[in-house]
């Protein structure tokens, strides 16, 4: 849920936020995709394959990544609803998968492990954590820089339910503003009616040009 940066940092984790779809994945002996909401997405994203695991339910995002590394919704957009792909769209638009949470192991819930010990298994599983998302909670999380992050309990989290996000994860948006010069605006349509819809906008420069 949308909140403030939480006073009591050292009890929590950081985890980015990715800009994607959340997805589970379920093994024994095969891959099985589902959404939150149960719905089957096993064909849509058939790069999601070889976990090597044979027996777990994994929690994390499904992500398409622009030239530059960094995840484009609008690029995933173009894959989301495509049941089966055509070689053309995987080569053109492909998705990663991130996870960040384990469920089940070999058959055993983990809903009762703190937060601390489902990522120190996930780490273990060496299955491709999000390297900018410490599979370790560290008591010093690093400064927000880019994006919205998502903070969680360190010590005693259960794993987030399927459907929704609970109220101990607090979802901080990282904001960067400044000074600009309006140089004009049109006014909106559609669903901007009534309202701007585009802004000519200048800022100024340090270079001295």
């Amino acid at each position: 849920m949308p909140g403030e940066l939480p006073s009591a940092r050292d009890h929590y984790g950081l985890e980015v936020k990715w800009d994607g779809i959340r997805a589970l994945i379920h093994l024994d002996g095969g891959v099985r995709v589902t959404g939150r909401h149960g719905a089957e997405y096993t064909r849509r994203y058939p790069e999601i394959s070889g976990f090597g695991i044979k027996n777990a339910v994994i929690d994390g995002e499904v992500v398409a990544l622009d030239p530059r590394g960094r995840p484009s919704f609008i690029r995933l957009q173009h894959r989301m609803h495509l049941t089966d792909p055509e070689p053309a769209m995987l080569k053109r638009y492909p998705v990663t998968y991130l996870p960040f949470d384990l469920l089940y192991l070999d058959g055993m819930p983990l809903f009762d492990l703190p937060y601390r010990d489902r990522r120190a298994l996930l780490d273990e599983l060496d299955i491709g954590a999000p390297p900018t998302s410490p599979a370790r909670p560290t008591c010093s999380p690093p400064p927000l820089n880019r994006g919205s992050k998502a903070w969680s309990p360190s010590d005693s989290t259960p794993p987030t339910a399927p459907a929704s996000a609970p109220p101990w994860w607090v979802k901080v948006k990282n904001l960067t503003t400044r000074e600009v010069v309006i140089g004009g605006w049109k006014p909106g349509k559609g669903r901007r009616a009534g309202g701007i819809g585009s802004l000519l906008m200048g800022g100024c420069s340090r270079s001295g040009g």
